[in-house]
């Protein structure tokens, strides 16, 4: 995974830098509930500052973030899309 894309999943909640067990599946490849039982089984190797679990009213933030800036992407990528096939039909 590139340095941008861990960047990109980076969110601050509670005025903490985290980064959400769905991410860090993809990072380690590994499946979502494999990481929570690790952690669960380790917690001694999993200070506190490292790990919590998101209210109810955090993880809504959170998704509606994410669905936002993913909408955003596409529309970034849509008007790319159609800007190459104006310049490439320009060249022709």
């Amino acid at each position: 995974m590139h340095i941008d894309q861990i960047q990109n999943r980076i969110f601050s909640i509670r005025n903490i830098q985290i980064m959400v067990d769905r991410d860090l599946t993809e990072l380690y490849v590994v499946e979502t509930k494999v990481l929570n039982q690790a952690v669960k089984r380790n917690l001694n190797r999993f200070p506190e500052l490292f790990r919590f679990q998101l209210t109810d009213t955090e993880t809504k933030e959170l998704v509606t973030n994410c669905d936002r800036y993913q909408k955003w992407d596409m529309a970034i990528l849509n008007i790319l899309s159609k800007l190459n096939n104006k310049l490439a039909g320009k060249v022709k």
